[in-house]
């Protein structure tokens, strides 16, 4: 069964679980995970840039796509987010979890 992992990155902690928790409360996403701190390395407005960063994966059905990426546009405090969307495969029982039924 497949299900998406919506990745973004944001500039800290505070930022990072304020994000993951509203994200699930919105009910559009069954789960989100933080990792970091991360390095970012990355070219903004002709420079190159480094920047430390908190990653947030979003565990999200593949029907819920759409209005995720909707409600992440709304919420996310960068101008321009990272989103970086993965079909994965997962458990019959895990996609029916994420897909709430």
């Amino acid at each position: 069964m497949s299900i998406l992992e919506i990745a973004t990155t944001v500039s800290n902690e505070t930022e990072a679980r304020a994000l993951a928790v509203s994200s699930v409360e919105s009910g559009l996403v069954a789960c989100s995970q933080i990792d970091g701190p991360i390095t970012s390395i990355y070219r903004w407005e002709g420079a190159i840039q480094t920047a430390s960063e908190f990653r947030v994966t979003m565990k999200v059905s593949v029907q819920n796509k759409k209005p995720c990426l909707e409600w992440l546009a709304l919420h996310h405090p960068y101008q321009t987010p990272e989103v970086i969307i993965r079909v994965v495969e997962s458990t019959e029982k895990y996609a029916d979890w994420v897909g709430g039924r």
